[in-house]
């Protein structure tokens, strides 16, 4: 019986090709495109296999006639028309249970490092000035107040890791859910007012592409800091530049950024603020992991 076919949308780590290729009959997008959408072996895709960017929108899903599931290698689906995938009774799968863990580490991780003013110790070390004097007094985390926006499997991590810390947890989202512990707030202006630290965790939307506003940063205030663990454009990255040169907020901590790879020289320079390449989910451990959760959904469906 012939392997059902797969379409590779977008670069994926060599241990989730080889386990595609050991199930299925791999395509890249490039061999894809040579072959021709009119061809039968184009045309016989069932699966796609994806990050979050791959753009799998109506005009592809035209092209791939008997496409019954799309599985992402990744939390987000930014790049997926989701819901005509679902109009046309396609799965979409993630990999947003295996990873919360991970990134909410990396996201407990930046808060400590922020409110104990890491960047600014690194500096104050490496440019010398320790013999002149000490640097300027950090935070404690305990009984400090963070504000998680988005309470889905990655902000409950993190809310989690920050009550072992003795740090005092509200939530903004766009509705409250039951059987929480953590108080909700509605108004997300309000949160960021009473939060010395708001950590975004929310999925990327229409409804929060700029979520995170000149008018949220200017709640959290001079003494606030941000941690972004999310995606790049829930935070409206011209006016988080703006804060952080008026010193409108204390600092920031991205692992995420609008235009990925390019970040601005404002953010990248600042010792103010933490610039990572989108670590949150690499680990060994857990690419490993995602590749299996991808493979194991197409095979669900396809075998």
């Amino acid at each position: 019986m012939p392997q059902p076919t797969v379409l590779q949308m977008t670069p994926l780590p060599q241990v989730a090709i080889d386990l595609l290729k050991a199930r299925f009959d791999l395509l890249t997008l490039a061999e894809w495109q040579e072959l021709g959408p009119e061809t039968p072996r184009a045309r016989s895709v069932t699966g796609i296999a994806t990050t979050a960017r791959g753009a799998v929108d109506a005009s592809l899903m035209d092209a791939l006639p008997v496409l019954r599931i799309i599985a992402c290698y990744s939390a987000g689906t930014e790049g997926i028309d989701s819901d005509e995938a679902a109009r046309r009774g396609i799965s979409v799968t993630t990999t947003s249970d295996l990873i919360a863990g991970d990134v909410a580490d990396l996201g407990m991780g930046m808060t400590i490092a922020l409110l104990r003013r890491f960047p600014e110790g690194m500096a104050h070390v490496r440019s010398g000035a320790w013999p002149a004097g000490t640097m300027p007094l950090g935070r404690s985390l305990a009984g400090g107040r963070i504000g998680i926006v988005g309470l889905g499997n990655i902000g409950q991590a993190l809310a989690r890791r920050a009550g072992a810390f003795d740090m005092v947890v509200r939530w903004h989202g766009p509705r409250p859910k039951a059987g929480l512990p953590w108080p909700y707030e509605a108004d997300l202006i309000e949160l960021a007012r009473w939060s010395n630290l708001l950590a975004i965790c929310c999925p990327e939307t229409p409804e929060t592409r700029g979520l995170v506003s000149a008018d949220v940063l200017a709640a959290l205030g001079p003494e606030g800091y941000l941690v972004n663990i999310a995606r790049g454009r829930i935070v409206d990255e011209e006016a988080l530049q703006i804060a952080l040169s008026d010193h409108a907020i204390a600092g920031a901590a991205l692992d995420v950024f609008a235009n990925e790879p390019h970040v601005p020289h404002t953010l990248a320079r600042n010792d103010r603020v933490i610039c990572l390449p989108h670590i949150g989910a690499a680990t060994v451990e857990i690419r490993a992991a995602m590749a299996e959760h991808m493979v194991a959904r197409l095979a669900e469906v396809l075998l």
